[in-house]
């Protein structure tokens, strides 16, 4: 079997009403490019899989179901195993990262960069950017090496394959940051981060204590 270009991970849970808008805007967005879309739908209750694989004859798509919820890092795990491209992009199933963005990120990668990272303008609610802000800072204060990156904490990277060999998920707030710290040669792009498309999103409060933890976890833990 061929290998494509560009292995893009999607995880996904009660995103049935996404999933379309997703997949047209990703194949539109990488149309000339040898991409697979790999969904990872964790236990959705509602028809998120099923939707998904209406898509499979029309485009590049696997959808892969996990029986239960699981939760995002092993959605992002079971595929990177999936994962066939020499290069591999992640992508929220929210749509408020721009499948849009991918040719620049790939265009960058194919230059020399083994990372590349979307850097958010962010335009959602006021108290949503405070809690970016300061997620920011914390991130930067605690890791000179996030210091040469203006978002640290974004949710879409694209990587070179090679880079997965040192890659270890653990982070569950922002599992991307293990992946900035190791990575020798990164660039970043920008982007205007959207509203959700559909759907409710998940923030909860408890999830900026879980990700001081994690931070200061990661900071000691070596």
């Amino acid at each position: 079997m061929c290998m494509p270009l560009l292995s893009v991970i999607v995880p996904a849970y009660n995103e049935e009403t996404n999933i379309p808008t997703l997949v047209e805007r990703v194949a539109k967005a990488l149309s000339g490019i040898d991409y697979e879309l790999i969904i990872v739908d964790d236990g959705s209750i509602d028809n998120t899989a099923d939707v998904a694989k209406k898509f499979e004859d029309k485009h590049p798509i696997r959808v892969i179901r996990h029986e239960r919820n699981k939760g995002k890092i092993e959605a992002l795990k079971t595929g990177l195993q999936a994962a066939r491209g020499e290069f591999i992009a992640f992508l929220d199933a929210d749509l408020e990262y721009p499948p849009e963005a991918l040719p620049t990120m790939l265009q960058k990668a194919l230059q020399g960069h083994d990372l590349v990272v979307a850097t958010r303008i962010d335009t959602r609610p006021l108290h949503r950017r405070i809690v970016s802000s300061g997620a920011r800072f914390l991130a930067k204060l605690l890791f000179a090496k996030l210091r040469r990156y203006g978002d640290p904490t974004t949710e879409m990277v694209l990587i070179r394959r090679e880079l997965c060999s040192q890659y270890k998920l653990k982070n569950y707030i922002k599992p991307f940051i293990p992946l900035l710290l190791i990575a020798e040669k990164p660039a970043e792009i920008e982007i205007q981060l959207a509203s959700r498309s559909s759907g409710k999103s998940s923030f909860k409060i408890k999830w900026i204590l879980m990700y001081l933890y994690e931070l200061l976890n990661l900071k000691f833990s070596k």
